[in-house]
């Protein structure tokens, strides 16, 4: 088995930097031929991703976090035609919060992870499809999309040098609730729909984001979504 990791260094406060020589022998003790490329910025895994389909790797491996997860899996479906199966992927948990790979039942070991992937057992998942701007290319996602709160506290997240962990989300969560604002929005959705002003609106695929369970029912292969909106109300009730 060949394999190709795409790890970010930055992941967990660039503590990610330095598992590199730890993911190759966890690769090496199981079995697998592993090839390692490091990402060098933004949007980088996403080109990484979609050459690894390319050369014909058997898997395309994200070591990082939920938002190297992201920019993989955009990757590998950029790269793969509508009526082709996807290369197989796989996930090397080393960012911060982890949610997708948790929500999985992955372990944190290296080497029990690379076990999991050597055993080349697959399971298909559902992805979600967005369309921002008309010409431009889509987008995709395995665990959630939101917009309104949600980013804003992921935008706090990233701001933030000194925390760690999730209780970094925390603080990020009660930074952004000082500066919500609600958005008008149009939300329709199989036998309902809403128009007004809304603070939050997430399509979620899995039950966690950010550390929290924000869609507890949702479940990545039962080819449905879970919506999760918050009308505007007092701050005090959001």
């Amino acid at each position: 088995m060949h394999i190709q990791v795409i790890l970010n260094p930055y992941a967990n406060r660039w503590q990610a930097q330095g598992r590199a020589t730890t993911i190759l022998a966890a690769c090496k003790a199981v079995g697998i031929t592993a090839d390692l490329v490091m990402t060098e910025g933004a949007g980088h895994g996403i080109t990484l991703a979609r050459a690894a389909v390319e050369a014909g790797y058997d898997a395309v491996i994200a070591a990082g976090g939920d938002g190297t997860i992201n920019e993989v899996i955009n990757g590998i479906l950029q790269a793969t035609p509508p009526d082709q199966p996807t290369r197989p992927f796989g996930i090397m948990p080393i960012g911060t919060a982890n949610d997708f790979a948790k929500m999985q039942g992955l372990p944190q070991d290296l080497v029990a992870t690379a076990q999991i992937i050597a055993a080349q057992k697959t399971h298909a998942i559902d992805a979600g499809e967005i369309h921002c701007k008309p010409g431009a290319p889509p987008r995709y996602f395995i665990n959630n999309s939101a917009v309104a709160m949600e980013p804003m506290i992921t935008i706090e997240n990233m701001r933030m040098k000194r925390l760690s962990g999730e209780i970094r989300y925390m603080v990020a969560l009660v930074k952004g609730l000082f500066k919500l604002k609600a958005w008008q929005m149009q939300i329709a959705w199989d036998g309902g729909s809403y128009d007004g002003p809304t603070y939050l609106l997430s399509v979620c695929n899995g039950p966690r984001t950010g550390g929290f369970q924000m869609a507890p029912e949702a479940k990545v292969d039962d080819g449905l979504f879970d919506i999760v909106f918050a009308p505007e109300a007092p701050k005090r009730t959001v």
